[in-house]
């Protein structure tokens, strides 16, 4: 396994931030999909991966970019 940066997981988090102020998401949503990006990278997956994650995870709980019901 490779080693992982903390600015690796600290850009993961900054770029999850803004996908979900673009999805217009709580700060609690935003919080989990931190956690699946970092949780992603920690088990070895790319960071590309963990992004992807985040943002279905984000998806799943909007609807259409707007808050969840």
């Amino acid at each position: 396994m490779s080693y992982i940066y903390p600015s690796d997981l600290f850009d993961v988090r900054v770029k999850v931030r803004k996908y979900g102020r673009d999805a217009n998401a709580s700060r609690e949503l935003i919080a989990s999909a931190e956690r699946i990006a970092v949780q992603t990278m920690c088990k070895g997956i790319s960071q590309n991966q963990a992004l992807t994650n985040a943002r279905a995870h984000l998806w799943s709980h909007t609807s259409h970019g707007g808050r969840a019901a």
